[in-house]
């Protein structure tokens, strides 16, 4: 079970990838724009930081570049609904460990994108 930050500020996306992740058995805390993710990743500890692009307050690359230097351990997942090459490839470049293009089925994801991040954190957490 993963600990997870969902940064969205789209309500109907938020909630169907929240709803895959509790389904998958992950714990999911959410915030609505940048700056609302940013306080909250300061207050309390993930295994994963999953955001969007753009949103209001603060976009979520500027996040990203804070959690980097900020939380440099957690990974970082983006998710877009305008993928661009130059956005993935800055994103991955810079660190993140995914860049998704919405829509996208949300127990897919669950699966295919946080599924390996659970498996490298158990494997760091046994003897």
């Amino acid at each position: 079970m993963l600990q997870v930050l969902l940064v969205e500020d789209d309500d109907s996306t938020r909630q169907a990838v929240r709803d895959a992740l509790e389904r998958s058995g992950h714990a999911v805390t959410e915030a609505r724009d940048g700056a609302e993710g940013l306080s909250v990743a300061l207050s309390a500890t993930f295994d994963v930081v999953i955001c969007d692009v753009h949103m209001p307050k603060m976009s979520g690359f500027t996040l990203f570049r804070r959690l980097r230097q900020e939380r440099p351990q957690w990974p970082v997942v983006i998710m877009t609904t305008f993928g661009a090459v130059d956005d993935a490839l800055y994103a991955v470049g810079q660190g993140a460990v995914d860049y998704v293009t919405k829509p996208f089925d949300p127990e897919a994801f669950a699966q295919t994108v946080l599924g390996p991040i659970d498996e490298r954190l158990k494997l760091r957490r046994s003897p």
